[in-house]
């Protein structure tokens, strides 16, 4: 089903959607990004604004350019005091930008904005709250649109999720007294950085301790028995050049197979199973409204309505996959019933999440003495892990390997791998005896090597043949029947 919605129902800032006329036809062919991804990290051109508790830091980012970002400091914060506090990373919706957060903005009794310093208050958490354009999805784009690679000069391609892991966060801890590390970072999102704060957590395991999820497009392969939702809105025409078109590589609604492991990756509900260890918090009202509602334009008001119904049933869908990787322990949910897509409730939402959070911030939080780990990227890190997967294919420009490794029970005794090609691995620093030697068992082949001296393994695993071709059966619970799958231990070498 194409959403199609009246011409009263305009585009409103924080929406996971865009008004669907002008939408753009499913043959959209993309073409992979022209340019590597940045491997400098360093950002440049920094310039501050003060506006009392919150500045405002316009950088020049080598993965996205000019951009800004907004730190709310907490209260009594000195760079000569040695105090060193949690960071919240808080991620704007689509069609939004990084100010929505700290807005005060008021219309027609209806807040426009998080007003966050007052729902913060005088929580001592550093607050980070970075752009990501009306329309990056927090993600390194597969590519452009056929139209824009014939353009001179072709725009370049988003690199948004590089930006936020690769380069912030090490200016953050680098410039700022933080707790770096798991335990004290969190990441919190409305809509789309919902989807994004949940999808920066399963793709980088033990880089955020606790995720937020507001209203969050959780499940961006969502396909129910009246649409296929999350394809048909990301290929609406929007902000431009580049067009979204080509986030995630051609739509799912044109070929099942066109990119469907790019789709897949980008998708926090496939890869739940990869947040053992995080705590998670997820919030979404069922698309009624309330009597808080009623100023809203009443067309507006069905729109928003109707987006928080399919972000409630992505959410729901979130929630079912943690618990099915026997991970519900760690998650708590706010299904508070009647709610649309609106700040009021994004407001109360991060209110609730920083309730359950704080007293969770004084308490250890330790790596999982095992975990399962599955990423269609070539390269890839988890708990201090670092994997570099050869399936046999690759694209140029994108870290992809065209299907997933499936990686499963990680620990310093071994793992089971399934997939094509050969893996690299590194093990977390630690994890033997610095100089002893360890034996890896992988099916036929035994090999002993010797631990550096931070006491990491390196080495290589082959799991079965280079794969046939690009990926296209995702089940739910573990890989296809059909792809190959090695067994390897490791032990201390007599």
């Amino acid at each position: 089903m194409l959403l199609t919605l009246g011409a009263a129902a305009t585009p409103v800032v924080g929406t996971a959607v865009a008004t669907a006329a002008g939408a753009a036809s499913f043959a959209t062919v993309c073409v992979p990004r022209p340019d590597p991804l940045p491997s400098d990290t360093k950002l440049s051109g920094v310039s501050d604004a003060v506006h009392g508790r919150l500045h405002t830091y316009t950088v020049t980012s080598p993965a996205v350019g000019l951009t800004h970002v907004n730190v709310l400091l907490p209260v009594g914060y000195s760079h000569s005091s040695p105090r060193r506090y949690p960071v919240l990373y808080l991620l704007h919706g689509a069609l939004s930008n990084y100010a929505d957060w700290a807005s005060t903005a008021v219309a027609n009794g209806v807040p426009q904005g998080g007003a966050v310093q007052s729902v913060v208050g005088r929580l001592p958490v550093i607050v980070v709250m970075p752009d990501d354009s009306p329309e990056g999805a927090y993600s390194d784009w597969y590519g452009v649109s056929a139209h824009d690679a014939g353009t001179d000069p072709v725009p370049a391609t988003p690199s948004w999720e590089t930006y936020d892991i690769n380069e912030l966060i090490p200016w953050v801890d680098s410039n700022f007294h933080t707790q770096a590390g798991a335990a004290g970072r969190a990441i919190a999102g409305l809509s789309s950085g919902g989807a994004g704060a949940a999808k920066y957590a399963v793709a980088h395991p033990g880089l955020f301790g606790f995720v937020g999820m507001f209203s969050g497009a959780l499940d961006t392969d969502l396909v129910d028995s009246s649409t296929n939702w999350y394809a048909d809105a990301n290929y609406l025409d929007g902000p431009g050049p580049p067009d979204q078109h080509c986030r995630y590589g051609d739509p799912l609604t044109a070929d099942p197979a066109n990119q469907a492991y790019y789709w897949h990756d980008n998708d926090p509900t496939y890869e739940a199973g990869n947040l053992k260890g995080v705590r998670l918090f997820v919030a979404s009202g069922n698309g009624t409204p309330t009597s808080a509602d009623g100023p809203t334009n009443p067309a507006v008001r069905a729109y928003l309505g109707f987006t928080e119904s399919v972000v409630d049933d992505m959410s729901h869908h979130f929630v079912a996959a943690v618990r099915s990787a026997g991970l519900g322990a760690n998650v708590r949910t706010d299904f508070y019933g009647k709610g649309i897509h609106a700040w009021s409730y994004w407001r109360a939402d991060l209110a609730s999440f920083l309730r359950w959070l704080q007293p969770q911030l004084d308490r250890p939080l330790a790596p999982p003495p095992s975990f399962s780990f599955r990423t269609a990227r070539a390269a890839s890190t988890a708990w201090g892990w670092s994997f570099h997967h050869d399936s046999g294919l690759a694209v140029p420009n994108v870290n992809t390997a065209e299907e997933f490794v499936y990686l499963q029970n990680l620990s310093r005794d071994g793992f089971s791998a399934a997939g094509h090609g050969t893996i690299r691995i590194t093990t977390p620093r630690g994890s033997y005896a610095a100089g002893s030697l360890q034996r890896v068992h992988a099916g036929r082949v035994d090999l002993t090597t010797r631990a550096n001296h931070a006491g990491q393994l390196t080495f290589s695993v082959v799991i079965g043949p280079p794969a046939p071709g690009p990926q296209l059966v995702f089940p739910a619970a573990g890989p296809p029947p059909d792809m190959p799958t090695v067994t390897v231990s490791i032990r201390g070498a007599a």
